[in-house]
């Protein structure tokens, strides 16, 4: 918060008192003439102001400090370093994508990716009409609380034998469980991308109690984005989730057993969130295109 009270505002600059007085101080019985009473006053009204005008509050101070924080977690000496580090990981991530694009191929009969809202929205003072979206910090919004929703067909765009699926998630809300990236099997078990309350991110192909893979807490933040990557091979017998450039686990895969995939992704299912980006690719990409 900025300074509040009200400088004790005291113009009369008055007389200084003589070095020797400073160094003696006050002596019993001394009454100090008016110029010494103005002069201390003037000066202190001029130190506090001098304080207000080029000084920052505790609050102010600290959202500095919290600015130095890059979003892998790292705390730099400086802003400057913070903003280079950031920079870099931006960089990294980029030269990945600019590399691998050739490996992504839609086919021109893949379905069109649909974001459906039956009613009209109003967001910061603008209404949209019904079944328009809101772009907003960042990335496409979608509310299912509002009856949002933001579907993809996964027919001739994810293979159940292999591929991989990178998204960018902005949370609006944290809960027990959000559910990004979700696809039902035909028969049982699902394909899904879940946030839990303590920020826990976590991915599985496998049954609604199965198996998982998952980051430690505190990892997906309401208003903060992250970035992941969701790898399935069956040939390897694996899939994997990487999370903001780190590679955080893989688990069994067997489309055998699993089966193919629904015929429908939702995207956002159940809690508020921004998606960034989506990019699906047609195979398993490998480690070091998906780590920066």
């Amino acid at each position: 918060m900025p300074f509040n009270s009200e400088l004790p505002n005291w113009e009369n600059e008055g007389q200084s008192p003589s070095d020797a007085k400073k160094s003696i101080g006050w002596l019993p019985q001394d009454r100090p003439p008016a110029e010494w009473m103005n002069w201390w006053f003037n000066r202190v009204y001029k130190y506090l102001k001098e304080i207000k005008e080029r000084g920052i509050s505790k609050d102010e101070f600290q959202e500095v400090e919290n600015f130095r924080i890059d979003s892998a977690g790292t705390t730099h000496a400086t802003i400057d370093k913070r903003l280079t580090s950031e920079i870099a990981i931006l960089k990294k991530e980029n030269a990945k994508l600019v590399e691998t694009t050739t490996a992504t191929s839609i086919p021109l009969n893949a379905g069109t990716p649909t974001f459906a809202r039956a009613t009209t929205r109003t967001y910061k003072g603008r209404t949209y009409p019904a079944n328009t979206p809101v772009y907003d910090m960042g990335g496409l919004m979608v509310d299912p609380s509002l009856s949002e929703s933001f579907t993809i067909p996964t027919a001739n765009i994810l293979n159940a034998n292999e591929g991989t699926v990178e998204i960018g998630i902005v949370p609006l809300v944290l809960a027990d469980t959000v559910n990004y990236c979700r696809i039902d099997f035909p028969t049982t078990g699902r394909f899904l991308l879940f946030v839990n309350a303590k920020g826990t991110i976590s991915f599985s192909i496998d049954e609604s109690n199965g198996g998982y893979i998952a980051t430690a807490a505190g990892v997906a933040k309401v208003n903060e984005p992250f970035t992941a990557a969701l790898r399935w091979n069956h040939k390897a017998k694996e899939y994997s989730l990487f999370v903001n450039g780190k590679k955080i686990g893989v688990k069994y895969y067997d489309k055998s057993v699993k089966g193919d995939f629904g015929s429908t992704m939702s995207v956002v299912h159940n809690y508020a969130a921004a998606v960034t980006k989506l990019r699906f690719s047609n195979v398993a990409r490998l480690d070091k295109e998906l780590t920066y």
